[in-house]
């Protein structure tokens, strides 16, 4: 818009916030470049009045930039059965603008929309990671934002406080989602390269773990570090949400570090290998590539 054009004001409802309102907005204030002003309210008056509306209005129409989803039978779902919340809504809408790339978009709906609409519509089963510990998400993060019994005025500074840490979120995702498919073509080279393939070597700092896994037979990845002097050899799991590697290294290394772990892997640059046995570092890349054979051998 133009430097004294009117912002463009987006409707949500006013009182607590949560993801959804708060990740829908953060997605149009991108969209806009940031030249929005956020009106808090419930009054269908006010709410007619404003450019775009989101999470409240009961009306689901794109075309009049209108994006609720309570109104009776919501608004729809996804092929999964995922039902759309007001940040589904607005990122099916604009998500791949936003993004530049059809498949970053996606990524993002998959990794962060879906289970932000999951979390709003309630729907799904919360479940511990371990004992009664549950994960710390973004909506949890949002929620606690909420100030206590504070006025309108104090609820709505948090919640400017919300749509800045959404966006901060939804930028980050972006512009790591686009480095992961830029990275996966490197990964495919090095897979193909490899004359074992139970492990590839990687000369790029690229982020692998979600692709690599495709690979059923590679079972550790060498890499780079930000130390010119270290490399790493990492264990390869299943997927990103697994602890299980395909193989672990040595348990003779487990925890130890520079003579001690020369002495039991016979790499004289060897450095340390985590109590886990997920990953290890040896000064050179030479030195990885032979922890790593030696890790296949054991």
């Amino acid at each position: 818009m133009g430097l004294f054009s009117k912002k463009y004001t987006v409707g949500v409802h006013n009182g607590s916030f949560h993801a959804d309102d708060a990740f829908a907005v953060a997605t149009l204030s991108i969209l806009l470049q940031g030249d929005i002003q956020i009106i808090r309210t419930r009054n269908s008056e006010e709410l007619s009045r404003c450019d775009y509306v989101v999470d409240v209005g009961s009306i689901y129409k794109p075309t009049d930039k209108r994006f609720d989803h309570h109104q009776k039978g919501g608004a729809g779902e996804r092929e999964n059965g995922v039902p759309y919340a007001a940040f589904g809504l607005v990122w099916k809408e604009y998500g791949e603008r936003i993004c530049g790339d059809v498949r970053v978009a996606q990524k993002i709906d998959h990794d962060l929309v879906q289970f932000v609409d999951v979390m709003d519509n309630g729907v799904g089963k919360s479940v511990p990671v371990i004992a009664d510990v549950y994960s710390f998400d973004v909506c949890s993060v949002i929620a606690l934002m909420n100030p206590s019994g504070g006025e309108e005025r104090v609820v709505n500074e948090y919640f400017n406080r919300a749509v800045d840490f959404a966006k901060n979120t939804i930028e980050q995702c972006v512009w790591s989602f686009r480095m992961l498919f830029v990275g996966e073509s490197l990964i495919d080279d090095a897979y193909i390269k490899s004359e074992d393939k139970r492990f590839i070597v990687l000369e790029e700092d690229v982020e692998w773990r979600e692709i690599v896994p495709k690979y059923k037979d590679v079972l550790f990845v060498v890499e780079g570090t930000s130390h010119a002097d270290q490399w790493k050899v990492r264990a390869v799991r299943d997927t990103v949400h697994s602890f299980l590697n395909r193989k672990d290294l040595p348990i003779g290394w487990a925890g130890k570090q520079n003579t001690e772990l020369v002495e039991e892997s016979g790499v004289p640059d060897a450095l340390f290998c985590h109590n886990k046995r997920f990953i290890a570092t040896a000064g050179s890349r030479e030195g990885a590539i032979a922890l790593a054979k030696k890790a296949l051998e054991a």
